[in-house]
């Protein structure tokens, strides 16, 4: 699968920063789990694993440029340099035997553009991405042991749109 090829390469781009590459991973593991809690419940869905996992390895190429040049900090740079840099990263991996078609690369893009702000785009593929991402940021950058189990749910619910990333958020999160 093109998953560990693109793994090996965002590896590569982020070189020393392993703070960034730790999160891609982490909220690529958390798509993984929301897509099959997703197939499960909804087996007849719309869904498209291959644009979801390969959009959470890709979600932000653009932060590892951005650092180091304090001029180019706006968070509409950064999507387009990720959008950029992920249609650059998949192209370079000799795009013929990936099997990957235009509409699924402009997909990715839209998502990795997007990642960041509910509603632009309405996709079940972006959904499980977005959620996976917040899962992860709640996870990591709230201080959730100091907040009482009603105010995790309250950020569960503002944060997330997804009932299945819901009911997953609070099996990790509340006791």
């Amino acid at each position: 699968m093109l998953k560990y090829k693109l793994i090996e390469e965002l590896k590569n781009h982020f070189g020393t920063d392993k703070l960034n590459l730790e999160q891609n991973l982490k909220v690529t593991e958390c798509a993984a789990e929301l897509i099959k809690l997703f197939k499960t419940k909804y087996p007849n869905e719309n869904l498209s694993e291959q644009v979801i996992i390969y959009s959470a390895v890709l979600h932000d190429l653009g932060l590892k440029q951005d650092k180091t040049n304090s001029e180019n900090n706006s968070i509409i740079l950064k999507k387009l340099k990720s959008s950029a840099s992920a249609k650059d990263l998949i192209s370079s991996l000799n795009i013929e035997s990936l099997n990957i078609d235009f509409q699924t690369m402009e997909e990715i893009a839209q998502i990795v553009i997007h990642h960041h702000k509910a509603g632009k785009v309405s996709s079940n593929n972006f959904k499980i991405l977005y959620d996976a991402e917040w899962i992860i940021k709640l996870e990591d950058n709230y201080q959730l042991n100091k907040l009482s189990e009603k105010e995790k749910d309250t950020l569960i619910e503002e944060k997330l749109i997804s009932d299945l990333a819901k009911n997953l958020a609070r099996k990790r999160f509340l006791k």
